[in-house]
């Protein structure tokens, strides 16, 4: 993470990619052909396991989680710039996306069902490392039944496993402009800066 980050840092600043360390050796000297929008661009790393976090709060500028109940999201971004304080960086300047999206739409349940899919697969379909992450934040039974839905009937049975309220925690599906904005400040609440909005118009 680090040296990615670094090489990318110097690559954006103008700098001839000329880099040394442990796993990356570059010696040509490479430089972009045109001026970014800006000499910055911060850098935001997807993590989930402890160590690839710690790595993204000493080194990145800021973090992009996924599958993280709204529930749980003060403390997770609490310990991320903790994280960062600890590594002796600002905890205030690293930037949180929302780990899931407040979605506007007509059709409700159609969207909830993808969700609740999404989550399903994400859990069965992607290794280990989203059904370990909600491990580690509490719903060992809700994911080990939605892991042992689909053994036994893949994505169909899968996806009816995932508890509704599990999903909603997820990413908030409604019509209501009110709901959003309540949505939209818990998260803030919570610490997250960059929001996910989805806004589904209804067929002409």
């Amino acid at each position: 993470t680090k040296e990615y980050v670094e090489i990318i840092n110097m690559l954006l600043a103008g700098q001839p990619l000329i880099y040394h360390d442990k796993f990356f050796n570059l010696e040509r000297g490479f430089t972009l052909q045109f001026q970014t929008f800006r000499p910055h661009i911060p850098i935001l790393i997807a993590s989930l396991a402890p160590a690839s976090l710690r790595m993204a709060a000493r080194y990145a500028d800021g973090w992009l989680p996924i599958w993280t109940p709204i529930e749980r999201l003060p403390k997770v971004v609490h310990d991320f710039r903790e994280e960062a304080a600890q590594a002796g960086r600002d905890p205030a300047a690293m930037l949180v996306r929302s780990p899931g999206s407040v979605t506007f739409t007509h059709d409700i349940e159609r969207a909830r069902l993808g969700v609740r899919r999404n989550l399903a697969f994400y859990l069965n379909g992607m290794g280990v490392y989203y059904y370990r992450h909600l491990q580690r934040l509490g719903y060992r039974d809700e994911v080990a039944a939605i892991r042992s839905a689909w053994a036994a009937g893949r994505s169909a049975a899968g996806t009816e496993a995932v508890p509704e309220a599990l999903g909603e925690s997820m990413t908030l599906v409604t019509d209501s402009v009110e709901q959003a904005r309540e949505r939209l400040a818990q998260q803030e609440a919570a610490g997250v800066d960059v929001h996910q909005v989805n806004v589904e118009l209804p067929p002409a």
